[in-house]
């Protein structure tokens, strides 16, 4: 027997962002309505299928280590993506990530389900880009993104604040290169800088009026995020934005949550950075203005949480 069809709708969606409808701008609130958000819930084989797979998986520990030394592979990953960008005639379809999955499994308030859609993460994305973008970046001159990648958030983030100067900074040369081209060949406000998370480079100059940018980018950086937020602190931006996996918001009880864990913990992703922004905080160097476990995924864990702070001068 099939299972019953469900759509993540603007309600639901606003729940798991912890706001009211009434907070959803009516751009974001059509986007999500114009999207194939439909899903059906596993029934008990495939959730123990699903389940099985995934821990047979993780006692293997069939995954890489995130890490500086792992600059190579992301050099390598962006010269394809560049590469593709020129040959297809600066398509920007072709910088979607490839990191936003089309596995039809997906996890969704800490359960996972079927999505009826290949592209239902990728909406998902847009949708809370979009949300974020318009909530907390909307009152600054210059934007900066920190580990931009493809240049995905980029082009977003100049179509919707054409007035403003985007900035996109990566390790990676063809990350930077690929920003460029984002400026010049489609007449974007968009410039580019290298910038190494290891080596933050001090000479770099952010104006007050200014975010910083993360999204999926400090996952890279392990424990190793002191230099980062010491950087921030000195550099005193308006506000800074990081969307990453945040393990402190995980829920070791549940055990969709519990698998993320063991997930993050074997790739070395982003940890205790939440737990140090909180001692600053109480140290008074900056104020958390908003903290959000956003209940959503791919198949082993939730990259799309949030946490919204400000250095204190």
């Amino acid at each position: 027997m099939l299972s019953t069809e469900h759509i993540l709708g603007v309600e639901e969606f606003a729940q798991m962002l912890g706001i009211s409808v009434e907070q959803l701008s009516p751009a974001v609130q059509n986007l999500i309505t114009s999207k194939d958000l439909r899903y059906q819930k596993l029934s008990a084989p495939e959730l123990e299928e699903n389940l099985l797979n995934i821990l047979k998986k993780l006692d293997n520990n069939q995954f890489s280590q995130v890490g500086q030394q792992r600059q190579n592979i992301w050099e390598s990953a962006w010269s394809e993506y560049l590469q593709s960008f020129s040959q297809q005639e600066f398509d920007l379809d072709a910088l979607i990530p490839r990191f936003i999955s089309a596995n039809p499994i997906v996890r969704l308030r800490q359960e996972y389900v079927r999505a009826c859609s290949t592209n239902f993460e990728l909406s998902f994305f847009k949708a809370l880009r979009l949300y974020l973008f318009q909530t907390y970046l909307a009152d600054v001159d210059n934007v900066y993104e920190f580990g931009c990648g493809s240049g995905y958030n980029l082009i977003d983030l100049a179509h919707l604040y054409p007035q403003k100067k985007i900035y996109g900074l990566d390790w990676s040369k063809s990350a930077v290169e690929i920003a460029t081209l984002l400026g010049e060949n489609k007449k974007l406000l968009v410039k580019s800088y290298p910038f190494d998370f290891f080596e933050p480079d001090y000479s770099l100059e952010i104006p007050p009026s200014s975010a910083v940018l993360t999204m999926c980018a400090l996952e890279q950086i392990g424990a190793r995020h002191e230099e980062v937020i010491q950087f921030i602190l000195q550099k005193s931006p308006q506000i800074c934005l990081n969307m990453e996996p945040i393990f402190e918001l995980y829920d070791q009880n549940n055990l969709v949550d519990y698998m993320a864990v063991k997930y993050h913990n074997l790739r070395g992703y982003l940890s205790g950075y939440l737990s140090r922004l909180q001692e600053l905080e109480q140290q008074g160097k900056l104020e958390i203005l908003h903290t959000q476990k956003v209940c959503f995924g791919s198949l082993y864990h939730e990259g799309y949480s949030f946490v919204v702070w400000r250095p204190i001068a």
